[in-house]
């Protein structure tokens, strides 16, 4: 099978270095101790996310007890513990390739804020039919499609909250495994794509190759 060689990525040098930024963070991440889900995540994300060229994925320095505290006060609610230990060590995160942005306790809402998300009036505009947001659920995340990610505070499950097909549905048991099979999901996609694109360019390369040989042919 003949090979498919692809021209230079303009944005080679920016992506390299966007790349590069990720994996200090994960040695930083290994360093503080993060739970291992997150950093196994992290370091399988690292593998595929090598296509943009911007930061493949962008964590926020961990909140304090205090602050976890000070937005718990607001609602009247505790977090589950897994999404408490999470904030500890990054206080909200956008994971751009896999376009999945996990909300943080701090009040700028450029950082994807819980307390933006979790506002009164926030909350009525999530309708899905004639279905409110459960008042045990709490917004702890978006996705690019417009869907957000909630989680039954008393349960610790997390749900994606599907306004544009009117439904609600749950994607894991707990913030960890949330992590772990939905955000990971990306990461097979990302090699079935990855793998049909370079089938696509060699089919279309032979192609090429094929259609130069007949013309030899008949110069010849």
């Amino acid at each position: 099978m003949f090979g498919f060689i692809k021209k230079e990525d303009p944005h080679e040098a920016v992506i390299k270095k966007a790349n590069s930024s990720l994996r200090t963070i994960i040695k930083k991440a290994k360093s503080i101790g993060v739970p291992e889900p997150v950093l196994r995540f992290l370091e399988i994300y690292d593998s595929f996310a090598t296509d943009s060229d911007r930061m493949p994925a962008e964590l926020n320095n961990g909140a304090s007890e205090e602050e976890i505290i000070a937005f718990e006060a607001t609602l009247h609610i505790r977090l589950p513990e897994e999404y408490r230990e999470f904030l500890k060590f990054f206080n909200g995160a956008r994971f751009y390739e896999a376009c999945v942005n996990i909300c943080g306790v701090s009040k700028d809402e450029s950082k994807y804020s819980l307390y933006e998300e979790n506002t009164v009036s926030s909350r009525e505009a999530l309708t899905v039919g004639e279905d409110a947001l459960p008042n045990s659920f709490i917004v702890i995340g978006t996705d690019d499609s417009g869907s957000v990610i909630c989680m039954d505070v008393f349960r610790g499950s997390v749900f994606v909250w599907d306004i544009d097909f009117c439904e609600c549905y749950k994607v894991g048991e707990s913030f960890f495994e949330y992590i772990e099979k939905e955000l990971s999901g990306y990461i097979q996609w990302k090699k079935m794509t990855d793998k049909a694109l370079d089938n696509v360019e060699e089919l279309y390369w032979i192609k090429n190759m094929h259609a130069i040989w007949h013309v030899n042919e008949k110069e010849n």
